[in-house]
């Protein structure tokens, strides 16, 4: 049975708690965030009723309300090969439950939890090859972010130095853990270390995951690992499909 939906609205409660912009709605989860060169789930609407089909009416007062709110807005529709160049995202998800405890990685192999935000994001910047500076302003929002939702940030050292990064965020609404992040730093790919962090790490949050990725080397281990795939979607700008 498709978690689509399901995962969709626990993802939104995390943006939702990171912004002022969510918009009371009887038919829509809204986030209407400005400048519209915000994107994804920082402006989106996704429909309650659970479907991913829509109207031209329905498009329309879409369109018109994220004018209203001098943003750009997007919507959630199942995958669609012909609409791939037009999203702004062509994404999947993947969940598994709680596992068991495992032991600590030993020998050449350290899994640690920490709170450092600047050297967790120094690894992001090195680890996804961001640009110079990216670290020190995402460290902050971390930092903010962390006063406003559950947030437990991992990290793998092999023979001393950190290899691997991953972390996981919840809010009092979700049911799930959200990963994110989870990257290797080039030297040190190839080796299974992600593997290895992110099964340790879930294994001591006594909780379900998921993860959301439009990266297809991601999506492949989170199979071998034996998370559950969801059905695969699309973000795209309402203006696109009226």
């Amino acid at each position: 049975m498709s978690k689509l939906f399901e995962l969709l609205t626990e993802e939104f409660y995390l943006w939702e708690t990171l912004t002022a912009s969510s918009i009371e709605s009887d038919d829509y989860n809204l986030i209407a965030t400005y400048p519209s060169n915000d994107v994804g789930f920082l402006n989106i609407a996704i429909k309650k009723s659970s479907q991913f089909k829509y109207t031209s009416n329905e498009l329309k007062d879409l369109q018109d309300f994220f004018n209203s709110k001098e943003t750009k807005g997007n919507i959630v529709i199942e995958y669609l090969e012909s609409r791939r160049d037009d999203a702004i995202e062509n994404s999947e998800y993947f969940f598994k439950g709680a596992i068991e405890a495992q032991n600590v990685p030993s020998g050449d192999i350290e899994v640690l939890e920490t709170d450092d935000y600047l050297m967790f994001s120094e690894c992001i910047q090195n680890g996804f090859e961001y640009p110079e500076g990216f670290a020190s302003g995402f460290a902050k929002k971390m930092e903010s972010v962390s006063s406003k939702m559950e947030c437990r940030f991992f990290l793998l050292k092999y023979k001393g130095e950190v290899a691997s990064i991953t972390s996981f965020f919840k809010t009092p609404k979700n049911n799930y853990y959200c990963m994110m992040n989870t990257s290797t730093m080039h030297k040190f790919r190839k080796r299974g270390l992600s593997e290895i962090l992110i099964s340790y790490s879930h294994s001591t949050l006594n909780g379900d995951v998921f993860a959301r990725t439009n990266n297809p080397h991601m999506a492949s281990l989170l199979r071998k690992m034996n998370y559950s795939a969801g059905d695969r979607f699309q973000i795209v700008p309402v203006d696109a499909l009226t």
